[in-house]
C-alpha cells in the first residue's frame, strides 16, 4: 500500500531528446530544482559520474522552484527539445505520469537497457508512491523533505515553557503560555496544513488516506480521511479535544488484551489475549456519561460528540438522564447503561436540564 510519507522529489526519464551526438561523449541534461547547498550536491553528483569515465558527461541545469521546472520540462516536450532526466516535484507525480509519450517508466527503462534494478532497494513507503497499483516503478526517488518543527527556545523560557513540546497537547498548552506572555498573535503555527496533518500523519500510523491504493489504482478512488484518527487529531471542540486526553481506549478493547504495567520504564504492554479476534460488532451513543453523587447512580452528560446520535437526538452536555424507557436511571449502573447503548435500538430518555425536564429519543449506531 502506498503512503505518502514524504514529499519527495522523483527523477524521470523523458521518451524525447535520446539522440546521440555525432562526437564521442554523449550529453545527458539533467534539469532540477535544487538551491543552495543541495544544487551544489547536485553538481557534485554529476561532476563524481563525469570523472569517473569518458563516454558520457551529465549536465545539471536548475531549472527554478519545483513547479517552474515541470513547466519547463513539459514546455520543452512540446517544442521537441525535452531534457533527459528532470526532477519533479511529489505534487506532480500524477501530472508527469499521466503525461503517455513524454516520459518512459523507469522500470521499463531499466529493463529495455538490460540493466539489475531492484525497488525494493528503496523504503517501502517511497517505493510505493512512485509505483503503480501493479508495483511498476514509474521514477527514481531522488531527495525527501520530512516534517521539522521549529522552536524558540528563548521565548518558551520567559513563558515558563522549561522542556521542548513532544505531544499535541503539550504543544498547545505551550502555545497558551506564549500567547499569555505577550505573543498576541498565536503560539504555533505551521505550513503545508494536509501534508503535515493528513499525509504524514497517515503515513506513520499506517492508515490509508483514499481507496484503491491510495489513488495509485485508479481516478474512481475516493479519501478516506474522515476516519478516526485524523478526526481525533484535528478536533478543537468536544470530548477528544481535551488537553487532559489524547484519546480514549474503551473496555472493550482492553479486554481483548493481557495488560501488563510497566512502571520502570513507563509503559503499557498490551499483549493479545483468546478473545482478541472476536468481532466488535455494536453501537455507539457518541455520548460520554460520567456517574456522580451517592453509589454514581445520577448519569450526567460530560461529552457530546459531533455528528452522533447523541446530536441527533438534541443531548448536551451536563443534561442529567432520569429515566431510560420509563424505568429510573437510578435502577442503572453506568456500566449498564453502557452496555444498554451498544445496541441499535431506539430509546427513550427522560432528561433534566437545569430547570427543565426533557423527553428525547436516541438510537445508538455504529460510529466507524
Amino acid at each position: 500500500m502506498a503512503f505518502r510519507q514524504f514529499s519527495v522529489a522523483a527523477s524521470v526519464t523523458v521518451a524525447l531528446a535520446l539522440a546521440t551526438p555525432a562526437y564521442a561523449v554523449t550529453e545527458i541534461q539533467w534539469w532540477h530544482a535544487m538551491t543552495g547547498g543541495n544544487n551544489d550536491i547536485v553538481n557534485k553528483l554529476a561532476d563524481d559520474f563525469n570523472a569517473s569515465q569518458s563516454d558520457y558527461k551529465v549536465v545539471p541545469t536548475f531549472k527554478g522552484s519545483y513547479p517552474d521546472t515541470m513547466n519547463a520540462g513539459i514546455a520543452a516536450f512540446r517544442a521537441g527539445t525535452a531534457p533527459h532526466i528532470i526532477q519533479v516535484f511529489e505534487v506532480g507525480t500524477a501530472t508527469m505520469m499521466s503525461a503517455t509519450g513524454a516520459i518512459k517508466p523507469v522500470y521499463q527503462l531499466m529493463k529495455d537497457a538490460g540493466e539489475p534494478f531492484d525497488p525494493k532497494a528503496y523504503l517501502p513507503t517511497i517505493t510505493g508512491y512512485y509505483s503503480t497499483s501493479k508495483g511498476d516503478m514509474l521514477s527514481f526517488p531522488f531527495n525527501s523533505s520530512s516534517m521539522v518543527m521549529w522552536i524558540n527556545k528563548d521565548e518558551l523560557k520567559k513563558a515558563g515553557v522549561n522542556e521542548i513540546p513532544k505531544t499535541w497537547p503539550e504543544v498547545f498548552e505551550a502555545a497558551k503560555k506564549l500567547k499569555a506572555a505577550g505573543h498576541t498573535s498565536c503560539g504555533f503555527s505551521n505550513a503545508w496544513v494536509t501534508w503535515a496533518h493528513v499525509e504524514q500523519f497517515s503515513a506513520w500510523h499506517n492508515v490509508p488516506i483514499a481507496t484503491k491504493a491510495n489513488g495509485l489504482g485508479g481516478v474512481e478512488a475516493t479519501l478516506t480521511i474522515n476516519n478516526p484518527l485524523t478526526m481525533f487529531s484535528e478536533d478543537t471542540q468536544g470530548a477528544f479535544a481535551s488537553a487532559a486526553i489524547q484519546g480514549n481506549i474503551g473496555a472493550q478493547i482492553m479486554c481483548k488484551f493481557k495488560i501488563l504495567l510497566d512502571y520502570d520504564h513507563n509503559r503499557i504492554i498490551l499483549e493479545p489475549n483468546a478473545s482478541f479476534k472476536e468481532p466488535m460488532d455494536h453501537a455507539s451513543s457518541g455520548l460520554k456519561i460520567i456517574g456522580e453523587g451517592k453509589d454514581y447512580r445520577t448519569l450526567r452528560v460530560r461529552e457530546v460528540l459531533e455528528n452522533s446520535p447523541g446530536t441527533e437526538a438534541g443531548l448536551q452536555r451536563d443534561d442529567v438522564i432520569i429515566a431510560i424507557n420509563e424505568r429510573p436511571a437510578t435502577e442503572l449502573t453506568l456500566t449498564k447503561l453502557v452496555e444498554q447503548f451498544e445496541r441499535a435500538v431506539p430509546y427513550k430518555l427522560t432528561v433534566r436540564r437545569g430547570e427543565q425536564t426533557l423527553q428525547v429519543t436516541i438510537t445508538p449506531r455504529k460510529l466507524v
